[in-house]
């Protein structure tokens, strides 16, 4: 697994998951650099897994409104993009990219997040559902998790969140 992001949080979270679910055989790199030189530092078809939260955004103090909100997305989409087409390369078959993309709160109450379906499925990317049906018992009602091609992750005292997003080679 490759993992990028902040290298001495990544490590503590990758060393704490290691302990907490039995991974001692678990096989990771964290790799700090330019995500769009991912394939040329680690190979082509290399790499069975990505983890990757790059960059979201400012540090916003205000609630932005939404014209605002779609500029920083629209300033980050060429990174993501860019990201989106060297993990492909680096994956192997039927590898896996888990991808966060920002998720911003407007002062209209409304959510601005990246639209990246299209460019996910021009590089050749699918989606994968977090939740399979039949991982729950049959009396719980789960419908919009188990339809969900994403996940978002946000405190209520935070103006950007994390869009969750796993997705196969």
């Amino acid at each position: 697994m490759l993992i990028l992001g902040a290298l001495k949080q990544q490590r503590k979270t990758f060393e704490w998951l290691t302990r907490e679910y039995g991974l001692d055989n678990s096989d990771f790199r964290i790799l700090q650099g330019d995500a769009s030189k991912i394939a040329e530092k680690v190979g082509l078809e290399s790499v069975d897994c990505i983890v990757s939260e790059p960059d979201l955004g400012p540090a916003l103090r205000e609630v932005p409104t939404g014209p605002y909100a779609q500029k920083i997305i629209e300033k980050l989409e060429p990174l993501f993009f860019e990201f989106i087409e060297e993990a492909y390369r680096a994956l192997k078959p039927k590898g896996r990219l888990v991808l966060v993309t920002p998720f911003i709160k407007t002062r209209s109450k409304e959510a601005v997040t990246m639209l990246i379906g299209d460019q996910l499925e021009r590089v050749g990317f699918k989606r994968i559902y977090a939740f399979p049906v039949d991982i729950f018992s049959e009396n719980l009602e789960v419908g919009r998790l188990t339809h969900s091609a994403s996940l978002v992750e946000m405190d209520e005292r935070h103006i950007i969140g994390r869009e969750i997003h796993i997705l196969e080679k």
